[in-house]
């Protein structure tokens, strides 16, 4: 999954997996995203992994709020 979101692909890999590991993934894909510049894709996947599991909202609302203000690494 990390080797794909590094050559641009961003979809799951079709394993069962639970909340959690997907909420991961979906972060792990957001901040690959991210780095790539594609950051409306990057917001999506920030979304989907607050929706999946709350054990990922403060994370991805930390990491949206830095998107929405400009910051960038």
């Amino acid at each position: 999954m990390l080797v794909g979101a590094a050559q641009g692909e961003f979809t799951l890999p079709l394993v069962n997996k639970t909340q959690v590991e997907r909420a991961q993934l979906l972060y792990t894909m957001a901040l690959a995203a991210i780095r790539q510049d594609r950051f409306d894709l990057g917001r999506g996947l920030l979304a989907e992994a607050i929706d999946t599991h709350p054990q990922y909202f403060e994370a991805s609302v930390a990491t949206q709020r830095a998107l929405d203000s400009g910051v960038r690494n």
